[in-house]
């Protein structure tokens, strides 16, 4: 991710998951030091017990890695000569105390080296084969020893009578999101009523449940760390319509499986579905691993579209959006990354005596939400005409003061179809909206993060907000999306379940 007064662009902040795959593993030996038989057994058992602190110590390294490429996008050499190999609290439990990570010669046992150049390709295994990834392999050396004087000559000029010593090699792969028709932490819906083409993979971190009210096609394949379910989470009724998944031969294949549906109540599910899909489909039965988005797992990660504050801890801070910001429009007002203000409005080009704004404030009826909404509209046509498009592509937006039982506050953003040449990520921590076409010339793929998410077609008019008075147009968004959402769950005091709205049945929602 980017820090404070980065000249990268937006567009580099398409967001990457990232999962560190453990390629192979080699014991490279354990030794024992011994004086005598009647000790065996014991050294025995510690060599085995150095092994383990050889693997607790992989371990470590494995999540500093995951670390370093959360934080950095990386990680360099210098980076890696850094790394510890035990933190001292670990260092301080009895089960470690008596080892020490060094080799037979008393040197250094921890080495973390890279063992290729980054490349960008697509992934020829896996659960996630066919996505295109940045991958680096790195090697890992670890050497462990007991150190122990048990009284010996030998053992004062060794002190040490168990060693184990393992070597790994670890591929660290990065995945643009931009590949991704969905991408969820916890569980997920896609239930469409209309026809629907999902263009790109699916995954969810937990359980997927699926199904259509007329034909959803899915083109990329669809993966779940947990299970698969044609039906709806709540186990309300389910509509009939088709489901079909393209096959590694580029065709189309329906789930259904006779008079029922190929989901992992099925018996020949695990078999079945890597053969009718060429392993485009797989779940906790083929060891599908978790996707991490490169934000500090110990937070909230709704809070990083939140307002910066000053209570942030530094690894908050430096995830947060509104400190990445080129430019901030907090509460109506423009804030360059120093602080100072930047001016919102700007001399029309075309008749410099007349003044044109970058913002304005809008409210509509949400039929959907039963309140008004109240908005801060960005012109992105007018923020590139003026000039003040932030230099390194990050807007941050936020509006507060309006929320209460009847009205809510928001940001929408219009007349975007045309982004500024290096491109924009958009992040706020109000509901989003976007009206029209969203990057249609000069088309790229860029971020927008928000608590939720919404598209207003070409034909909405502020006026004319219930169903009756306009009928959605066509309309086209090309962009990451990064929402929040609420997960259908049961409900606390009443039997029955609360509304979905963590699913693609209902959200993002056009009108």
């Amino acid at each position: 991710m980017l820090g404070n007064g980065s000249t990268q662009r937006g567009h580099a902040l398409l967001i990457s998951m990232i999962f560190i795959l453990t390629a192979a593993l080699v014991m490279a030996g354990i030794s024992l030091f011994s004086n005598g038989s009647v000790h065996m057994t014991v050294k025995r058992g510690e060599a085995l017990k150095a092994f383990h602190v050889a693997e607790g110590v992989l371990q470590k390294v494995h999540g500093d890695l995951n670390v370093l490429y959360i934080t950095q996008g990386g990680a360099t050499q210098e980076q890696l000569d850094d790394l510890a190999p035990l933190s001292p609290e670990l260092s301080a439990l009895p089960e470690f105390a008596p080892y020490r990570v060094e080799d037979e010669d008393g040197r250094p046992g921890l080495s973390v080296k890279a063992a290729s150049s980054e490349l960008f390709g697509p992934l020829e295994g896996g659960a996630f084969r066919g996505l295109l990834a940045q991958q680096r392999d790195f090697d890992i050396d670890v050497a462990v020893v007991h150190a122990q004087n048990d009284g010996t000559a030998e053992m004062q000029k060794s002190r040490r009578y168990a060693y184990a010593r393992v070597f790994e090699r670890l591929r660290a792969q990065a995945i643009p999101l931009a590949q991704f028709f969905a991408f969820y932490d916890n569980d997920l819906e896609i239930l469409p009523g209309p026809v629907m083409v999902a263009e790109g993979r699916i995954h969810t971190n937990r359980n997927l449940y699926f199904g259509s009210g007329n034909t959803l096609s899915i083109n990329a394949g669809m993966t779940a760390v947990g299970k698969m379910y044609h039906y709806r989470k709540d186990g309300s009724a389910m509509a009939n319509g088709d489901v079909l998944v393209m096959n590694g031969d580029g065709q189309y294949i329906s789930m259904r499986d006779g008079g029922q549906w190929l989901d992992n109540d099925s018996a020949n599910w695990a078999e079945e579905v890597v053969n009718r899909y060429d392993s485009l489909v797989q779940s906790q039965d083929h060891g599908v691993p978790q996707l991490r988005l490169p934000i500090n797992l110990t937070e909230n990660p709704h809070e990083v579209v939140e307002r910066s504050s000053p209570d942030d801890s530094p690894e908050l801070a430096q995830a947060k959006f509104h400190n990445k910001a080129g430019l901030a429009i907090i509460d109506g007002v423009g804030y360059a990354p120093d602080g100072s203000v930047v001016p919102l409005t700007y001399p029309n080009p075309s008749n410099p005596s007349q003044t044109k704004s970058i913002i304005s404030t809008k409210t509509w009826f949400d039929y959907r939400e039963n309140r008004t909404v109240s908005a801060v509209e960005v012109n992105i046509g007018n923020l590139i005409e003026s000039g003040r498009a932030p230099a390194n592509g990050v807007l941050y937006v936020s509006k507060s003061g309006s929320t209460n039982g009847t009205t809510f506050d928001a940001v929408r953003l219009t007349n975007g179809a045309q982004l500024p040449p290096g491109g924009l990520t958009v992040a706020t921590d109000n509901p989003l909206y976007i009206k029209g076409n969203y990057i249609t010339t000069n088309k790229t793929r860029e971020l927008v993060a928000a608590d939720a998410f919404n598209i207003l077609s070409n034909n909405w008019s502020d006026g004319n907000t219930t169903y009756s008075s306009r009928n959605a147009t066509n309309t086209t968004i090309n962009a990451v999306v990064m929402m929040g959402n609420t997960e259908t769950v049961p409900a606390p005091t009443t039997a029955g379940w609360r509304t979905a709205c963590a699913s693609r049945r209902n959200g993002p929602a056009k009108r």
